[in-house]
């Protein structure tokens, strides 16, 4: 909550998961370097779905066996 008087703090400016270099598409990733180059900014973004799902593969196989998630809320769980 801000006073009348406080200077109100922008939000940081996103930027663009993909981007062009001398006519070569790469997108930006949180964990590790960017990814490409590509030929087209279409061939970035199927890249970038193939990196998403090798992701997901990956860290579905380190996850403790027996692991689950819910999508109750606590509050659902402890009274059932």
């Amino acid at each position: 909550m801000y006073r009348y008087d406080d200077e109100k703090e922008q939000a940081p400016a996103r930027s663009e998961r993909f981007y062009e270099v001398d006519g070569e598409w790469f997108f930006a990733v949180r964990k590790g370097p960017d990814r490409g180059p590509f030929v087209s900014k279409e061939a970035a973004h199927a890249a970038l779905r193939t990196y998403i799902v090798e992701q997901l593969a990956e860290e579905k196989h380190r996850r403790p066996a027996g692991r689950r998630f819910f999508l109750r809320s606590l509050s659902e769980r402890e009274e059932g």
